[in-house]
């Protein structure tokens, strides 16, 4: 499933296919309480939508019912222009319009509108719920309700083939950008700084309380030039999930700090004294490995020789008893020790060479607790004795940037 096109990331964005002058939705009546679960407490004719009051940075928006729209999943869709009784798109009901949530009257694609505990309103087969800003909540306010987008693998940046039952379809089901701009564009002739790069990553989201486990699912790729700790600091606004490339993941210590960066993933091993062969992963994954949609000259860290592959998603996920993810001990992070302190702000993070395998009475292997080795499933639910390296809170926002149409 290929979500609608990204512009060139800058100025002109291409439109919908199939729609050269999408018509504006009738104003609703005024909103009610509803369910978006059940698509209940509406009148007939009507759905339970998000409506959008503002635009930008920090869209407002709201949940009421509005008139039904006939577009179907897949299909394009428009949103109406901003405002309480004009704010909402012309998919049917149980879909949103996926699309850029700082532009008003944005053009995307319908998709379904699914609940982040993954159990009241579950994605189909081979698609996950990803929690996206400016939809279903407002500031920081926790969402209930993100969009369904296709489940991938986060090393090969593929998404789910629900015929073959596997992660084969490659660049997340998107496209690379091209070699030069088309001639519709302000530009056209030139060179794409982008070209051959997705369009589109497979973003890997963290286990919240009471949430569904960790999953990766397909977004837009809003930064496809960054790389693996470049630049060193994300900008405060440029803190999502799907901020990096593919191939990468943001990172940083806590809600507060400054050096959020981009991290390139990795497969990891089991690292302590005493068995090192495997610090910087496990090829054909590791730290010193090509990504796999790159040209070969680009590593995972080559510009990072310190870096060591550290298990990254058991020390995030939230939720004592929600079980271990696909995730949780397949995905890592290429970390380099050397550039972090402990949450005493003062003492540095130590490296995984010089960690124990051996339980401390009380807690787990000193390896174990600063992500150097797997977590085992059964001690899932003991989540008190891990995560001690700094804060359990990454230094990102909890949801995915909405930028299907830049």
């Amino acid at each position: 499933m290929k979500r609608i096109a990204l512009a060139f990331m800058l100025a002109t964005a291409m439109g919908c296919s199939g729609s050269e002058d999408p018509v504006v939705p009738p104003p609703p009546p005024p909103t009610g309480e509803c369910n978006l679960d059940t698509q209940s407490g509406c009148a007939e004719g009507e759905k339970c939508t998000w409506i959008r009051q503002t635009v930008g940075e920090e869209p407002v928006g709201l949940k009421g019912c509005v008139a039904e729209g006939t577009a179907a999943t897949g299909d394009a869709c428009v949103w109406g222009v901003a405002g309480s009784t004009t704010g909402f798109d012309n998919c049917a009901a149980g879909l949103i319009c996926s699309s850029s949530s700082a532009v008003d009257q944005a053009e995307g694609t319908c998709t379904e509108i699914c609940s982040l505990d993954g159990v009241s309103l579950a994605c189909p087969t081979g698609f996950a719920c990803s929690r996206y800003h400016g939809y279903f909540a407002n500031g920081t306010e926790p969402a209930a309700h993100g969009q369904c987008n296709p489940s991938c693998d986060p090393m090969t940046n593929k998404s789910y083939n629900a015929e073959t039952g596997e992660f084969d379809i490659a660049n997340c089901g998107g496209d690379v950008y091209p070699d030069v701009y088309p001639p519709e564009h302000e530009n056209a002739g030139d060179p794409v700084p982008e070209a051959g790069l997705p369009y589109e990553s497979c973003v890997t989201s963290w286990a919240r309380e009471g949430g569904p486990a960790s999953q990766a699912s397909c977004a837009s790729n809003i930064n496809p030039l960054y790389g693996h700790r470049e630049p060193a600091a994300l900008p405060a606004e440029d803190r999502f999930l799907n901020s990096c490339p593919p191939g990468t993941h943001i990172f940083g210590r806590g809600e507060a700090t400054e050096d959020a960066t981009c991290i390139a993933l990795c497969t990891p091993a089991d690292t302590f004294v005493g068995n090192v062969a495997q610090a910087r992963g496990i090829a054909p994954n590791s730290c010193d490995d090509p990504l796999p949609w790159a040209v070969a000259e680009i590593g995972r860290a080559a510009n990072d020789s310190l870096a060591g592959c550290r298990y990254g998603w058991w020390l995030f996920e939230r939720g004592e008893n929600q079980g271990l993810s696909d995730l949780s001990n397949t995905v890592g992070g290429c970390f380099d020790a050397s550039k972090y302190l402990l949450s005493d702000e003062v003492t540095p993070v130590p490296t995984c060479e010089t960690l124990t395998d051996t339980p401390v009475e009380g807690s787990n292997p000193e390896a174990m607790r600063y992500g150097c080795m797997a977590f085992p499933a059964a001690e899932k639910v003991d989540a008190s004795k891990i995560m001690r390296v700094g804060s359990r809170a990454p230094a990102v926002q909890a949801d995915v940037a909405a930028t299907s149409v830049r």
